[in-house]
């Protein structure tokens, strides 16, 4: 039994229209119009007529076309005002009362033999739909490799997004049975040329068959199509339709359905269906009695590998569940994360460039400092569900738990299920990986991307053959060079270890190994620098790169994210403490740098808990390991490449950190997390073995006491934070210890003690980190700040009256009994809604601006910037980037758009106030000073009552603005 209406009969005479849309083509019409007549009348069997749509075209072709009427009987012409190849197909196809419609392009670019076999399928009522492909099997093409790789690029991402079996959307050779598709077009939004794709995966996804014909096809250079700006909208189209898929509106009703498939031979024997057969298999699975009797096996020892597995399995996808848990609780519940990244989405979503290189505003002045690979996901979230917190968010809870599964399988591959497992645990519940995967920073992606180059180098080193190591190497420079373009040089840190990984861990030839890591080092720069490439040289205008001193992407890597992180230069620690006398002085987000900066108590409890442990273990790996090398002993060279990779790994990243005198927060230490896990796990597997067999049993009783003796010392630092977790790890781990020892001397046998402590030991580990997690995920006191724990402002509180430093867009922590002390310059997670007096002062520069492209320009620090760009439609730029200290735009753009018009308002200071820079900042200090007074000298200031507000107070005596929001407006070129 069928739903909806069958398909007819096939026709004795069937009836064909044949559309084709024009645009401007006077020239072309006459001859294609005298071909396709010929045709027609020649070697096509059914009676046909032609259709010419004119799609608003302003020179001769629509009086060229009526004029054909008369010399060509079949021959009727359609004019329409406004522009668009799919409404011309919509509005041609809607009006037709052929039996099947046909869509052919002007230039006959598609060979015309192929037009009997795309519309016969059609009139015997075999197939729904009938498209040209050039890109079938046995289809001929003769067009240029660009056009050639941006088609085939655009097909395979429809394959990728929807699943779609077709093989060529955009050909401009389509026909379809009319009864079909006039319910489509109602759903078909698309008017332009985007509405093929948009009706093939319409009818695809309502079960309508396509029939696809490989066709001879010659590219016409004459083409009018702007490809680049095509593409995009067709990105746009397909996201869309994802949209359209996932809430059920793309099921169109009225449409013909199929019977079910039937034996013709009446004596036909059917089989089981295969479907049937797996479900009988999904639930033989699950019953007590081994499936792998059948293949052999006692059916005992099936059971319990089967059972072994299950374990596992149900293991990690419980991880997996826990992690996505903690990164998802509540995301977006008015929060927007980062919100200079945040607007950046935004704005990314308005044009292909902005997307491409990662603009902060919408009208492509400035980007972020950052390379755009981590915010792409979040941009593509946003196009499919609307700019909202959590559509920000979800792509950074997927990462997370993605590089929580792809832990386990690197883990797994090096030491083993068990110890996989344990790593994947530890992993998820690291405090800092908490916050950060519920933040919209770019090192969630980074990690994520980190653990898969850690994956390739894994499996390279146990390849079976040399070419395999070779091509998983490459894979391994390639996730390296991606991560580059997240978070740039951070990225590399861990290349050393890599490298030291490989050449430790594979047993070919020298030679062969160094010449696989040149190559792989070909790979790491060109996945690296692609993008500084493409922006740097790039023939149209390009956004500034923010961060940079010359707007270039270069300048980036070896200044701002580059050298400055390291070595300090001219960034400061970056943020400002006040001082009660109003006065500032500079300070560092992660803390003094040093050696123990790792412990210290602003980076301590979001990643140190289990780091003595990892010290700990790899120091006694490192001495057996010599003492091994001293014996001569056989060493497994797969399992040495492991403790050098996560060993270099979490050893280099945190030498880097501490001694780091740039800008560093807490939560880059997130990158440590997944070295610290592996070490831990392993570590903890390594000191079992050594106490159930060996001299140096103690080993594992001191590890367990190390590392509650340190949860006991991060959480006594502020009691009020769960302070009945120090004490309860101590009686734990106490536990743990005694059991471990009593068991070692005990005659009962050892397992049957030590695996009880064993696991005790574990939970003692876990305990602190997973309460801070836990926390960190429903309590979360920081609010968008990504910290775990208590609010902790490094040093002293000042004392005496409260500092008149204004924070601005920035973040206070509380600084203790005297008073707030800390304050955050720059964007950051600054305000995320727009105040009354703003939304008048931007509706007054829209309402009086005369039409200019950008309706108001904010003279501050991206935080000031952010509401304007998140909540509203209207194009607000910010000048000077994240800090407000670059140089774009310059005294002399703003000069240019004043002359064309093109800006007419300005947010900024009032005239006298002071802007404080950040301390040790002399050259963008004076940028920003610069721009100041080019502002009070060629603007006006506009009265406040103008947009209905009260005056604000006298300049004299107002307080130093850092980072803060600007609160007057002033009109450009008047004075």
């Amino acid at each position: 039994m069928t739903t909806g209406t069958e398909p007819p009969a096939p026709a004795k005479t069937a009836t064909v229209d044949v559309v084709v849309p024009v645009f401007n083509e006077e020239r072309s019409l006459p001859g294609c119009l005298r071909v396709l007549d010929e045709f027609l009348t020649t070697s096509f069997p059914f009676r046909s007529t032609i259709t010419v749509v004119d799609n608003a075209s302003t020179d001769g072709t629509l009086d060229v076309a009526r004029s054909l009427v008369a010399d060509h009987e079949r021959v009727r012409v359609v004019h329409l005002d406004r522009k668009g190849r799919g409404l011309a197909l919509r509005e041609a196809w809607s009006a037709s009362d052929a039996d099947v419609v046909v869509y052919m392009d002007v230039d006959l670019s598609t060979g015309l033999e192929a037009l009997l076999p795309l519309v016969a399928p059609l009139v015997n009522g075999h197939s729904d739909l009938s498209i040209g492909s050039r890109l079938a099997p046995g289809a001929r093409t003769v067009r240029g490799p660009r056009r050639e790789f941006i088609s085939r690029a655009y097909n395979q991402l429809i394959r990728l997004m929807h699943g779609a079996r077709f093989t060529d959307a955009q050909c401009g050779f389509k026909a379809a049975r009319t009864d079909v598709v006039r319910p489509l077009l109602e759903h078909v939004q698309d008017d332009s040329w985007f509405f093929d794709t948009e009706l093939l995966l319409l009818a695809e996804h309502n079960g309508l068959r396509i029939h696809e014909v490989p066709v001879d096809w010659v590219e016409d250079t004459d083409s009018r199509v702007d490809v680049i700006g095509t593409a995009w909208d067709d990105v746009r189209g397909l996201l869309r339709m994802a949209r359209a898929k996932a809430s059920g509106r793309a099921r169109v009703a009225g449409l013909p359905r199929r019977p079910e498939p039937r034996a013709t031979h009446p004596d036909a024997v059917l089989g089981r269906r295969e479907g049937d057969l797996a479900w009988q298999l999904l639930l033989h699975a699950g019953r007590k009695i081994s499936p792998t009797s059948a293949l052999g096996l006692p059916a005992r020892k099936g059971h319990l590998m089967a059972a072994r597995n299950r374990w596992r399995t149900g293991a990690l996808v419980a991880i997996c569940l826990l992690a996505g848990l903690l990164y998802v609780w509540e995301i977006g519940g008015g929060q927007l994360g980062n919100t200079y990244y945040s607007a950046a989405v935004r704005s990314m979503t308005e044009s292909f460039s902005n997307f491409l290189f990662g603009s902060f505003d919408p009208y492509g002045v400035i980007t972020v400092d950052k390379p755009p690979m981590a915010l792409w996901p979040q941009v593509i979230s946003v196009l499919v569900f609307g700019f909202h917190g959590w559509s920000l968010l979800l792509p950074q809870v997927i990462e997370g738990v993605a590089a929580v599964f792809l832990l386990h399988r690197t883990v797994r591959l090096w030491a083993g299920e068990n110890v996989a497992l344990l790593a994947a645990l530890i992993f998820a519940l690291t405090p800092v990986t908490v916050v950060i995967n519920r933040d919209n920073n770019p090192d969630t992606l980074l990690v994520l991307l980190l653990v898969a180059a850690a994956y390739a180098v894994t499996r390279s080193v146990q390849a079976p053959s040399a070419r395999r190591r070779t091509t998983w190497l490459l894979w391994c420079a390639f996730f390296v060079g991606c991560g580059f373009l997240t978070k740039m040089l951070q990225a590399w840190i861990v290349v050393p270890a890599v490298a030291l990984a490989f050449l430790v861990g594979t047993t070919g030839p020298l030679k062969r190994r160094i010449l696989d890591l040149l190559g792989a080092g070909g790979v790491l720069v060109a996945s690296s620098f692609w993008w500084v490439a493409l922006h740097d040289w790039w023939p149209g205008s390009t956004p500034y790169v923010g961060g940079s001193a010359d707007g270039s992407a270069w300048d980036l890597i070896v200044g701002y994210n580059g050298f400055g992180r390291i070595f300090g230069g001219d960034q400061g620690g970056g943020m400002v403490i006040g001082t009660p006398n109003g006065e500032t002085k500079s300070g560092s987000f992660g803390g003094d740098p040093g050696l123990l900066r790792m412990f210290n108590e602003l980076v301590g409890g979001q990643i140190s808990w289990l780091l003595p442990l990892a010290l700990f273990v790899l120091l006694v790996v490192s001495v057996a390991g010599v003492r091994a090398m001293r014996r001569t002993a056989a060493g497994d060279p797969a399992g040495r490449a492991g403790w050098f990779l996560w060993g270099g790994w979490l050893l280099i990243t945190a030498l880097v950190f501490s001694f780091a005198k740039g800008i560093m927060h807490p939560y880059y230490t997130t990158a440590m997390a997944p070295a610290v896990a592996a070490i831990c796990a392993a570590g903890v597997a390594v000191l079992w073995r050594w106490y159930r067999a060996s001299d140096a049993w103690a080993l594992l009783p001191a590890g367990i006491a190390i590392t509650a003796a340190w949860a006991f010392v991060l959480v006594s630092r502020d009691t009020s934070w769960y302070g009945w977790c120090r004490w309860a790890v101590v009686v734990v781990a106490g536990a743990a210890v005694v059991a471990l020892i009593v068991g070692r001397f005990s005659v009962v046998r050892r397992t049957a003690i030590g695996r009880p402590a064993l696991a005790v030991a574990v939970a003692a580990f876990l305990l602190t980190p997973g309460v801070w997690s836990v926390a960190a995920a429903t309590v979360n006191p920081n609010g968008n700040t990504p910290a775990a724990g208590p609010a902790i402002a490094p040093g002293p509180p000042p004392t005496g009256p409260a500092p008149v430093v204004q924070p601005g867009p920035g973040r206070r922590t509380p600084g203790g009994p005297g008073g707030p002390g800390l304050v955050i310059i720059g964007g950051g997670s600054g305000e995320t809604k727009l105040t009354d007096e703003q939304r008048r002062i931007l509706e007054y520069a829209e309402r009086n601006g005369d039409g200019a492209e950008i309706a108001l320009a904010v003279n501050g620090a991206s935080g000031a910037v952010a509401p304007f760009i998140m909540e509203t439609d209207s194009t607000v730029i910010g000048m000077g980037g994240f800090g407000g200290q670059d140089d774009v735009p310059s005294t002399d753009q703003l000069q240019r758009w004043v002359n064309d018009d093109t800006l007419r308002y300005i947010l900024s200071a009032a005239p006298g106030q002071q802007t404080q820079p950040m301390p040790s900042n002399g050259a963008r200090a004076a940028v920003q000073q610069k721009r100041q007074a080019w502002i009070e000298q060629h603007s006006t200031v506009v009265a406040p009552a103008a947009y209905g507000s009260k005056p604000p107070a006298a300049s004299a005596g107002r307080p130093t603005v850092l980072g803060g929001a600007p609160d007057t407006l002033y009109r450009c070129g008047e004075q």
